[in-house]
């Protein structure tokens, strides 16, 4: 009997415990090749939420870079603009895409040029200050995420 009280104690204690911070998952990384005067890069992803609540990427960091903002491309009077983010919010259960023309990592003033075919590591930052380190691979085109799956050189 003191078997079943302790399994029976377990499975409850199991069953009150908080549930962890849902994966998020990073699909289809990829930094925006640029020519290696360029002092400003561009970083995407689709960023995947499976869990039950909204999560928050609130910083990104890398040792390849200066500093990295989140921003957001924003279109006004047909003109382009960059707006600095906060945050980026990743729907529960949905997913939000850093794709050109919308929503990306800035990657400033690379200590070193970033050639086509290397890669970058980034470290996302969660507003509940889990981290995740990431490789994104440097390339000309993203991997079918870009208007549509169209690639449009600009």
């Amino acid at each position: 009997m003191s078997n079943f009280k302790w399994i029976a104690g377990a499975a409850l204690l199991l069953g009150l415990a908080a549930p962890a911070a849902a994966e998020v998952d990073v699909n289809d990384p990829w930094v925006r090749a640029a020519p290696p005067t360029a002092k400003m890069l561009a970083g995407y992803a689709v960023l995947a939420n499976d869990g039950e609540a909204d999560r928050h990427v609130v910083a990104a960091a890398s040792p390849a870079f200066q500093k990295i903002e989140l921003h957001r491309t924003v279109e006004e009077d047909g003109v382009a603009r960059m707006i600095q983010q906060e945050r980026f919010t990743i729907p529960a259960g949905g997913e939000l895409a850093l794709e050109p023309g919308s929503y990306h990592l800035m990657l400033m003033r690379p200590h070193e040029p970033v050639g086509e075919g290397e890669t970058v590591t980034l470290t996302l930052e969660f507003a509940d200050g889990e981290t995740r380190e990431v490789t994104f691979p440097v390339r000309r085109q993203g991997g079918g995420h870009e208007h549509g799956g169209q690639h449009h050189q600009h």
